[in-house]
């Protein structure tokens, strides 16, 4: 049976090893399971600790831990000349410029033009905004803080969370069901978990464009290139917004 063009399980075990989708599915609860673990430490331990070390334990918790941990499980599945295949990380790209640019004036204004609505509607319903308290930190943070928030939203977070949920986790769900609907999964599951309501719709939309990025052109690169230029303008925005002092109405 032919699989899916970007199922990331397309590598084959190594000799003696089970089928890839038997433990990497486990391996992302097990990530998670740890993840929390280490949230709740962070929560209970460094209640006075600096802004920036909070931080650090929490893209490690958050984005890292997990997307470790599932590698390390899908190394014990995959052989060593596999590796770079299976996560798509052995090609690169071409028109990475143009790419660029599409994502400043086409993905970017689409998802939050999106966005907008859903606050809008939320806003006629009398919701109350979830509190973000990356936006407020890096809205009103020290320059340690902001420095440590721009390098996981351009650095960290694309390729911890490209890697998890773009290769990882729907290659997983994709060895099982078809494109789509894994697709579908993914970026909900993608959007669900950054815990802020209003950019749900949002997120699922990027989620969608991302791992469609991913089937075109056979490489993680490009949907890593994507998300740290979306989120690079997002925090460039919101640093113009501070320093002309409108921040606090964005948050």
């Amino acid at each position: 049976m032919a699989t899916e063009p970007d199922n990331v399980y397309a590598a084959s075990p190594a000799p003696g090893r089970g089928a890839p989708v038997r433990w990497h599915l486990p391996a992302l609860f097990l990530a998670v399971i740890s993840g929390l673990v280490l949230i709740l430490v962070s929560q209970q331990m460094l209640p006075g600790a600096p802004c920036v070390a909070v931080l650090a334990l929490g893209f490690f918790s958050m984005q890292i831990g997990p997307a470790v941990a599932a590698v390390l499980m899908m190394r014990s599945q995959v052989g060593a000349g596999e590796r770079c295949a299976a996560v798509h990380l052995d090609q690169r790209p071409s028109g990475l410029g143009g790419s660029g640019l599409r994502v400043v004036f086409v993905v970017t204004p689409l998802v939050l033009a999106i966005n907008v609505v859903m606050l809008l509607v939320l806003g006629l319903s009398g919701w109350e905004p979830t509190p973000n308290p990356m936006l407020e930190m890096l809205a009103a943070g020290g320059l340690g803080t902001v420095a440590m928030l721009i390098f996981g939203a351009v650095v960290i977070a694309p390729v911890c969370e490209e890697l998890l949920f773009r290769a990882v986790l729907h290659g997983a769900l994709s060895a099982r069901l078809s494109w789509a609907p894994a697709a579908v999964m993914t970026a909900l599951i993608f959007a669900t978990v950054h815990g802020i309501v209003e950019n749900v719709p949002a997120l699922f939309v990027l989620g969608l464009i991302l791992q469609r990025q991913l089937r075109d052109s056979g490489s993680l690169w490009l949907p890593i290139m994507t998300h740290a230029v979306f989120n690079g303008v997002i925090v460039a925005i919101l640093l113009l917004t501070r320093c002309l002092g409108y921040a606090d109405e964005l948050i």
